[in-house]
């Protein structure tokens, strides 16, 4: 009389851990890329969002209304402090969105980590005018830098319209600094 057992022996149990390890080790560092160019992608998106709101009000009031750094004193990272959508002509100057008398209509936060949000023309405003375009009339570029990782270049043109462009842009003008 035979009895039969049911179960694992501790070698296939051992052999099946050592498998699930090797592929952990295998994908994790393809995990973390993933992360990464999200994060990129998501604060991409932020600053898209923070500039379509500021031209889509403007539109709608007819008035100026801007995209101010929170804090521009470094001139590497005007943007990366955080910044926030202003009705009215924005004072470059002021030490926070709430000055001037001013509505602020959304604040973003500061990006954390080391990432930096650089205005290419060293401008702590953008200001969009009554018809939507850029007020003072020059395309507006801002640098998204992470340590490690290809940036991006959002570009405002002269109508407001902002977009994004990689490293490997067709146009070298508009490559990321970084």
């Amino acid at each position: 009389m035979t009895r039969s057992m049911a179960g694992f022996t501790l070698v296939e149990l051992l052999v099946t851990i050592v498998i699930i390890a090797i592929g952990l080790t295998l994908a994790v560092p393809g995990f973390q890329g993933m992360f990464a160019r999200n994060r990129v992608v998501t604060q991409v998106n932020e600053v898209i969002i923070a500039t379509s709101l500021a031209r889509s009000e403007a539109l709608r009031r007819g008035s100026v209304v801007s995209v101010l750094a929170v804090d521009g004193s470094d001139a590497t990272n005007e943007f990366g402090p955080g910044y926030c959508v202003y009705v009215g002509n924005a004072d470059p100057d002021s030490d926070s969105c709430a000055d001037g008398g001013g509505v602020v209509l959304r604040q973003f936060e500061a990006l954390e980590g080391d990432v930096t949000l650089n205005s290419v023309e060293n401008d702590r405003v953008i200001r969009f005018n009554g018809t939507g375009g850029v007020r003072d009339e020059t395309n507006k570029n801002l640098d998204l830098c992470y340590q490690g990782q290809e940036g991006r270049r959002i570009h405002i043109s002269l109508i407001g319209r902002p977009r994004a462009h990689r490293p490997d842009d067709a146009d070298t003008n508009k490559r990321p600094g970084c």
